[in-house]
């Protein structure tokens, strides 16, 4: 289905595009223009237009979108738009990447992401960054394999479906299955996107009764990600320290 759009909208997604690169000098020629009025520095009303355009835009035409805030149908909503736009993208021949920080939210909304990135063509990286919480772990470990990862200092936390029930008996019921149904997805989900094959072993260790809070290095243990993303600046540090001559110590003589 999606090979078939995708030829459909071709020629509709390069008018989009020539239409974004005529804004784009638009913006350029207007901020060429303040500058030679203002040869110490763009004008206020440039700059504004330059911020507007920038920089959430320019990193989504580079193919990363930011997951930010609480999981809901409108923050996920725009997620999903623009991963079906760089799909059915005949011009675009990168991989998108998926930045998360997000405290968690509604668990349909999340599913609904997670169907539409491992329907995707694209590659689709994600990274784990501040804090990613109970959904949002989930949307961590749909990345490709190999291909999630997570900072340093990021905190994860996984736990059981959580919500509340109200209504006449048999309503209460209903929504109880539902949750079972849930449950169910999630188990399958974990067995094929973490280091746990069995239903015991992930209810342990993942779907607790309590929040489970983990570091990195737990997240690559328990196989929610791959692989750790080291900061550059430590990496540089470390050789840094390596190079630098160690000062001696003079020891003090003893007193007779």
């Amino acid at each position: 289905m999606y090979r078939t759009i995708k030829m459909k909208t071709a020629l509709s997604l390069q008018k989009k595009k020539q239409q974004s690169i005529s804004s784009s000098s638009n913006i350029e020629e207007k901020a060429n223009q303040s500058q030679e009025e203002d040869p110490e520095g763009l004008s206020s009303d440039a700059l504004s237009s330059l911020i507007e355009d920038n920089p959430i835009s320019d990193l989504e035409n580079r193919g990363v979108i930011l997951i930010q805030k609480a999981i809901d149908r409108d923050a996920i909503g725009s997620v999903i738009a623009h991963i079906l736009s760089k799909d059915l993208d005949p011009l675009f021949q990168g991989s998108l990447t998926i930045f998360i920080n997000t405290e968690g939210g509604n668990l349909t909304d999340t599913w609904a992401l997670i169907d539409v990135m491992e329907s995707a063509d694209l590659p689709i990286t994600t990274v784990g960054i501040g804090s990613v919480c109970s959904a949002g772990t989930l949307i961590l470990g749909a990345g490709d394999p190999g291909c999630r990862f997570v900072m340093p200092r990021t905190q994860l936390m996984s736990h059981l479906l959580s919500g509340g029930i109200v209504g006449n008996l048999e309503e209460m019921q209903a929504d109880m299955n539902a949750s079972k149904v849930e449950h169910n997805k999630m188990i399958e989900f974990w067995k094929t996107h973490s280091r746990y094959e069995t239903k015991r072993a992930i209810e342990k260790y993942l779907l607790t009764k309590i929040d489970t809070y983990m570091t990195a290095v737990e997240a690559v243990n328990h196989g929610i990600v791959d692989k750790i993303i080291e900061s550059k600046r430590a990496e540089k540090l470390k050789l840094f320290k390596k190079t630098q001559p160690r000062q001696k110590t003079k020891k003090k003589k003893k007193k007779k």
